[in-house]
C-alpha cells in the first residue's frame, strides 16, 4: 500500500452519492467480540466543576452473517457505555456496588476472577453476547448495548 497523501486526495473526484442513513443492528441478543475501549472525560453542562468524572466506551463488532446482510455492512460496532466510580485519589474504585457495568462486562468476558490480574486490555478479543437496544438521536435509530452476558 502506497503513503496517503492528503494533496492527492483532497483531489480526488467522485460521481456517486453518499449515504445519508446507517442501517442499525437490530434490536436483540447478538454475539460480538470486543474491538476497542476507551476512557473519555464528561461533565454536567449545568456543573462542570463539581459533576466530572470518566466514561468508559467498549466498542464490540456485532459478527453474525444475518447482521451483516441487514446492514449491509461487513463490520458493525455497536457501544456499551458507562461511568466510572472512581476514589477520591482517581483510582478506580474496586468497592462493594462500584463500577457494576465493569463488572458484568468483566464476566461476561471471562475476566472477573477473584485474585487474578486484570487490564482493559485484556478484553480486546474475546467475545460476549450483546442485548441490543435502539435508541433515537433525531429521527435515526442508534444501536447501543443495554445489557451483556456470557456467551451461552
Amino acid at each position: 500500500m502506497s503513503a496517503f497523501d492528503p494533496k492527492t486526495f483532497g483531489q480526488m473526484t467522485f460521481n456517486q452519492a453518499n449515504s445519508t442513513k446507517v442501517t442499525p443492528v437490530p434490536v436483540g441478543e447478538h454475539a460480538g467480540v470486543c474491538a476497542k475501549w476507551e476512557v473519555l472525560p464528561w461533565a454536567s453542562r449545568e456543573d462542570p466543576q463539581n459533576k466530572n468524572g470518566l466514561k468508559m466506551n467498549v466498542l464490540f463488532d456485532i459478527d453474525g452473517e444475518a447482521v451483516k446482510e441487514i446492514t449491509k455492512r461487513t463490520q458493525n460496532y455497536v457501544r456499551y457505555e458507562y461511568f466510572l466510580d472512581l476514589t477520591p485519589e482517581g483510582m478506580l474504585d474496586m468497592g462493594e456496588g462500584k463500577n457494576v457495568k465493569l463488572g458484568r462486562l468483566r464476566e461476561a468476558l471471562g475476566l472477573n476472577t477473584p485474585g487474578t490480574p486484570f487490564s482493559f486490555d485484556m478484553m480486546l478479543g474475546r467475545r460476549a453476547m450483546c442485548a441490543i437496544q435502539h435508541r433515537l438521536v433525531g429521527e435515526d435509530p442508534v444501536a447501543e448495548i443495554k445489557a451483556i452476558a456470557k456467551l451461552g
